[in-house]
């Protein structure tokens, strides 16, 4: 069965509301809110994410929903890992006073390329790299959308006000048309793709040295290939 993107993330709410927050969903929606999903809830249905419950009344969630949101949950951790890349100035020379003889950032220093404000935002070109470093497709949608995840708007009753008026297909659409593409950093796909390497290794540097700060044990991979990093398979 082939569904559309927005299909796809209908779906992850209800799961996320259904499982996070106990929301009951009715095997007749007709005159309430979520009217708008029938068709959605019977193809969950007929994908074994949900099934009706004994009461006769409500929808349950069956083991194989459980676990797509389960999958929901661990690609949101994979890609907060990113946030690293939110503000990176590409441009940005270093200066001598946090460097080292060989050009290193010093290990009581935070590199100012990750810290400068309103640099540019590499979160999606980044995650772009690495699927494409790994031959694997980035779902960019999916990608954007557990980002409501942080921002709790997916425990908000208005979601279903929001999704009816497709308000959040309309912003994961315009956020992913002004997203920096990776390959546009350098004039040919070898140098953009060696300037993305240099920034993602600088980047898991940057982000491991705030990690011990703050007592985060959760670690970027140091190799944006590594085909058996498990952080990675939560991406695609």
């Amino acid at each position: 069965m082939t569904l559309t993107w927005q299909e796809e993330l209908i779906m992850s709410t209800v799961l996320y509301r259904a499982l996070e927050c106990e929301e009951q969903f009715a095997l007749n929606t007709a005159h309430t809110e979520i009217e708008f999903i029938d068709d959605t809830l019977s193809t969950m249905h007929q994908l074994d994410l949900l099934v009706p419950g004994r009461n006769g009344t409500l929808w349950q969630v069956t083991a194989k929903g459980e676990k797509a949101h389960r999958d929901l949950v661990a690609l949101y951790e994979a890609t907060s890992l990113f946030d690293i890349f939110a503000n990176v100035n590409l441009a940005l020379e270093l200066p001598p006073e946090v460097c080292d003889a060989n050009g290193m950032i010093l290990e009581d220093s935070y590199d100012p390329r990750f810290a400068t404000p309103m640099s540019e935002d590499l979160r999606l070109p980044m995650i772009d790299f690495v699927c494409d470093s790994l031959g694997k497709k980035a779902n960019l949608h999916r990608v954007v959308f557990v980002q409501m995840l942080a921002d709790d708007r997916l425990k908000e009753q208005q979601i279903w006000f929001d999704l009816k008026l497709g308000t959040p297909f309309s912003e994961i659409t315009d956020i992913l048309a002004s997203a920096i593409r990776w390959r546009e950093i350098a004039g040919t796909e070898k140098d953009a793709a060696d300037a993305m390497l240099a920034v993602y290794q600088a980047g898991v540097i940057e982000h491991n040295k705030r990690a011990e700060d703050t007592q985060d044990s959760a670690e970027l991979p140091p190799n944006p290939a590594d085909a058996a990093s498990p952080f990675f398979a939560a991406l695609f």
